[in-house]
């Protein structure tokens, strides 16, 4: 098919261009034009950055450059195909742009994300439970001919008034009575119980974008209070910890936990 120019026109944009194409966030801009011999001499160099005008006139810009092009303009030139029509004296000059693998972008990068939940086993003091009263694990012992007080089934530690302290005794479950006392009241069901078992969660979240800028951004929340966009259905809480950046691949990727509670001091982590 052969080609015909018009006129003084150098450089005329084709037919369905440009183009952006890629996977898994790696975006490249392909840009097709014919090309007059005389226009090739504005043919843009490997590492240029990409515009958004055509290569022959600046103030001709490409349609879209002001709208959804605009995020490109950080691509750099990383190939070129002139390939000669059947005039001759036209081309076909294909320019193909991508992002540097150290380009700090500020454009809303494609993001991949990944989650993960991990609940650590631990042993918590009996005395920490929420619902915990002092005889689950204590006896009480006195002197003869004493009576068990009101206050032994709902104590939640051992503080008594002097009076009763000159009469009572807390012992634990496998204390022996001292001189002078016997054991008048105790609870069997929890005895020698120490400690109760109590899982931390912890939500990884990893996040992986062309865009260390975005990243960054992010990090600017670690130890805040914020809940993760993925709870796992878990409800309380969350401590965002420290992120960690690092260049994987063309990718930046970002790796932080949240840490799940009942309870934080608002006043430290606001």
């Amino acid at each position: 098919m052969s080609h015909k120019v018009i006129g003084n026109i150098n450089w005329v944009l084709c037919k369905g261009y440009p183009q952006v194409s890629g996977s898994d966030g790696v975006d490249q801009l392909t840009v097709r034009y014919t090309v007059t011999e005389d226009g090739l001499e504005s043919l843009p160099e490997y590492g240029d950055l990409f515009a958004g005008g055509n290569p022959g006139d600046a103030n001709q810009p490409l349609p879209g450059a002001s709208g959804w092009l605009e995020k490109y303009r950080n691509m750099r030139l990383q190939g070129r195909n002139i390939a000669p029509l059947d005039s001759g004296d036209v081309f076909e000059v294909t320019l193909t742009y991508a992002f540097d693998d150290g380009e700090n972008l500020d454009y809303d990068a494609p993001v991949k994300e990944e989650w993960e939940c991990d609940t650590q086993d631990y042993d918590v003091p009996l005395a920490q439970h929420p619902k915990y009263l002092y005889c689950w694990n204590h006896k009480l012992a006195a002197k003869s001919g004493s009576s068990v007080p009101e206050w032994f089934y709902d104590a939640t530690d051992d503080v008594m008034s002097k009076s009763d302290a000159a009469v009572y005794k807390w012992l634990k479950s496998d204390d022996k009575c001292p001189e002078g006392y016997a054991v008048i009241a105790k609870q069997t069901k929890k005895a020698g119980v120490e400690s109760f078992r109590r899982g931390i969660t912890t939500v990884q979240w990893i996040k992986r974008c062309a865009s260390k800028s975005k990243l960054q951004a992010s990090a600017a929340a670690d130890y805040t209070m914020q809940t993760p966009k993925e709870t796992f259905h878990k409800k309380g809480l969350w401590l965002r910890g420290g992120s960690k950046i690092r260049k994987n691949g063309r990718f930046w990727e970002m790796t932080v936990s949240f840490l799940n509670t009942q309870d934080f001091d608002v006043d430290l982590y606001e």
